[in-house]
């Protein structure tokens, strides 16, 4: 296992371009201030992990830790009270994987026929942000590896441990299903569907 020193030395520099362009690519309102203070938190994050002993030995660090930062950035404005809402990165162009935000559209679809205002909007996705970042079990692990880490199926499937990509996209699509019918009550129960 690497140390906490041999890991900063190596990634902090290789990962804070690609850590800052993700965040705001995918979160407006934040300033690059804050950008920076949630990476340098991110760090800490994976400092204390290391401490604890709950990082496995074979992680797949950039991952793992642009994970780590982009859960440190949910918490850093839920935190501030701050209802940034997440837009849709464009990726490689090779890469053609859906953002979440995207694949809930018959859900913004459903609100957008209930209000024309953009300040109930930005509730809706806050509450998807929100929902998103309080997964638990293997969807907490898979769908933000997945939509925010970008990371590919064989990559879930080493880091996560899937036995193959099939059991990791089978995964993946019953988490997402628990996603959409959690902000669909959540959504309800607000008064936006």
């Amino acid at each position: 296992m690497e140390t906490y020193e041999e890991i900063v030395s190596r990634w902090y520099s290789e990962l804070h371009d690609p850590f800052v362009n993700l965040i705001k690519s995918r979160f407006n309102g934040l300033f690059f201030d804050e950008i920076e203070d949630i990476y340098q938190e991110t760090f800490l994050a994976v400092h204390e992990n290391l401490h604890r002993g709950s990082i496995e030995a074979d992680t797949n660090w950039r991952a793992y830790i642009m994970r780590i930062g982009l859960n440190q950035t949910m918490t850093y404005c839920k935190a501030k009270g701050k209802f940034v809402t997440e837009t849709q990165a464009g990726g490689d162009d090779d890469d053609e994987r859906p953002d979440w935000l995207s694949e809930m559209a018959p859900l913004e679809t459903q609100v957008d026929e209930t209000t024309d205002d953009p300040k109930e909007r930005e509730r809706m996705i806050a509450v998807m942000n929100g929902i998103m970042g309080s997964l638990t079990g293997k969807c907490r692990d898979l769908l933000p590896s997945f939509y925010y880490a970008r990371m590919s199926m064989e990559e879930i499937c080493q880091e996560l441990g899937y036995a193959n990509t099939d059991s990791a996209k089978s995964q993946r699509l019953k988490c997402f299903n628990k996603l959409k019918e959690a902000v669909r009550a959540r959504l309800k129960m607000m008064g936006l569907l």
